[in-house]
């Protein structure tokens, strides 16, 4: 059913690219957090202009193929030969600035270390650079979609 993995080989396998699909909407949610809508009950994507700082902590349990080297679905651990959970801590530090267009660009740092905490050295990503554009917003409800690209050493890193 379940197995172990070798966290080396599994940073090596899974690209941090990989993971950061799994993240990199973390970081975008927190900008707009606990702002109030105007007194016609709308929040207009002006009012989300600024600086904001965020701090995402938490765990993932995160599923591999041990035998394709790819991420692979949860619901196939116990199901498929090879596909294991790797549970994995997150700390991700960072700061953005979002314009009145809804354009917006974040540097951030994240730490990742496998669970339960052994002799494997956490994964530590530094000076990533998230770059986006609202490409729908409703400010009815304050939602809507953006899309991005991160950038590590001045190189289209994701996606």
């Amino acid at each position: 059913m379940g197995g172990t993995i070798n966290t080396h080989s599994f940073f090596g396998a899974l690209t941090m690219k990989r993971l950061f699909v799994i993240l990199a909407g973390a970081f975008a949610l927190f900008i707009g957090r606990g702002l109030t809508a105007a007194d016609d009950g709308e929040i207009p994507l002006s009012a989300l202009a600024g600086k904001y700082s965020n701090v995402v902590q938490g765990s993932e349990a995160v599923c591999f193929n041990q035998t394709t080297g790819k991420l692979a679905l949860c619901s196939n651990v116990g199901k498929v030969a090879g596909v294991v959970v790797f549970p994995v801590t997150v700390l991700q530090v960072g700061d953005a600035t979002r314009d009145v267009n809804g354009n917006s660009c974040a540097t951030f740092t994240v730490v990742l270390s496998d669970l339960p905490v052994d002799a494997s050295p956490p994964e530590v990503t530094v000076g990533l650079h998230n770059v986006s554009k609202v490409v729908t917003y409703d400010p009815s409800t304050g939602a809507g979609d953006a899309s991005f690209a991160i950038y590590s050493g001045g190189k289209r890193w994701y996606p």
